[in-house]
């Protein structure tokens, strides 16, 4: 019983950061900017606002603090995501 526990906690925590984007999305940019608990998330959609209005490197740099907070196994989502948006980090 033991290990089936310690999963299930593992696999909440590797949902954990990206699953708050959708509960942050209403969220001004001020408050965004401002959010500790969820700081991935926040980035991440910061990100994605900047793109949108065609802020290219406010979005990289975004979408790159994101990245670097984000747990490794959370990154190819977010990369996705990212991709969804339409910013591509330098070089490709």
């Amino acid at each position: 019983m033991t290990v089936a526990k310690q999963k299930q906690i593992k696999m909440q925590m590797q949902v954990g950061a990206l699953a708050a984007i959708p509960q942050l999305e209403s969220r001004t940019d001020e408050q965004l900017m401002s959010e500790s608990k969820h700081r991935v998330a926040a980035k991440a959609i910061l990100g994605a606002r900047a793109a949108e209005r065609y802020d290219v490197d406010a979005a990289r740099g975004y979408f790159n603090e994101a990245l670097a907070g984000c747990h490794p196994r959370e990154r190819p989502a977010l990369r996705h995501w990212r991709d969804q948006h339409s910013v591509h980090p330098a070089g490709q």
